[in-house]
């Protein structure tokens, strides 16, 4: 096995596009579980938000998406998008999120209040912490191209995505995640999943990071990094940014 993601010598694919999605680490790092449906909603209708430049008030974000819009973002068909934003919207009302805040560790609603999903277009209202951790982004943030993000077809390959995207050092375009296998499988939410290594490493590890590695600008390789006796207990990521991207908030 590889220890180290390789930097490519040779052309480079450049993967552009003007949709880019702006979050804290604090949410990007927050323990939840989403469809793949569920979590291209969130990420749709978080870039849109941002694009429109919600005014900085204190209030929760609301934004309508359409079928339309939804089908074009993620290149499928319409009646693929009336199903998924149906399902979608529907459920997510039920769907929390544990983070961290101002140093407390806490169980929140994505949203405020049930979306609304009515001639084709659904309108969602954010919850307020989570409103404002998507609007106020200073110091702890991360910014990638939604258009990559769409090109992943696992719940666990999109949050490994906006992970090893957030530990990306910008001088160097690379960058570590050492995490012990428990707070892995606790971020992702799959604490009761995958008891035995075998499946962990096939079904999430392996199946995100081919994803990832296929159909993103992010180069990534991995290493077992710590055992107790027998037991594997943390992994190590190494990934680069491929492309060079220089994504600039200004």
């Amino acid at each position: 096995m590889a220890k180290k993601a390789i930097k490519q010598t040779g052309a480079t694919q450049e993967i552009t596009t003007e949709k880019l999605v702006m979050k804290d680490n604090a949410l990007i790092m927050a323990s939840y579980t989403l469809t793949v449906e569920e979590q291209r909603l969130i990420l749709a209708s978080i870039e849109k938000a941002q694009r429109k430049k919600t005014p900085m008030d204190n209030s929760a974000i609301e934004i309508s998406l359409s079928v339309n819009e939804y089908a074009n973002l993620y290149k499928v068909k319409m009646g693929t998008a009336y199903k998924a934003l149906g399902q979608s919207s529907h459920k997510l009302y039920d769907r929390s999120i544990r983070m961290n805040e101002d140093g407390v560790k806490r169980q929140v609603r994505w949203l405020q209040e049930q979306a609304v999903y009515d001639s084709g277009k659904v309108t969602l209202k954010f919850s307020d912490i989570i409103s404002r951790h998507i609007r106020d982004i200073v110091t702890e943030r991360s910014i990638y191209r939604l258009e990559q993000a769409t090109q992943l077809r696992t719940q666990h390959s999109i949050r490994m995505f906006e992970i090893l995207q957030m530990v990306i050092d910008q001088k160097t375009q690379e960058g570590i995640w050492e995490v012990s296998v428990d707070e892995f499988k606790n971020i992702l939410e799959i604490q009761d999943c995958y008891g035995r290594w075998i499946d962990l490493k096939k079904k999430v590890i392996l199946q995100s990071l081919n994803q990832i590695n296929k159909n993103t600008s992010l180069k990534v390789d991995w290493e077992v990094a710590g055992k107790d006796g027998k037991r594997i207990n943390k992994l190590r990521f190494f990934v680069f940014e491929s492309s060079q991207l220089s994504l600039s908030l200004q």
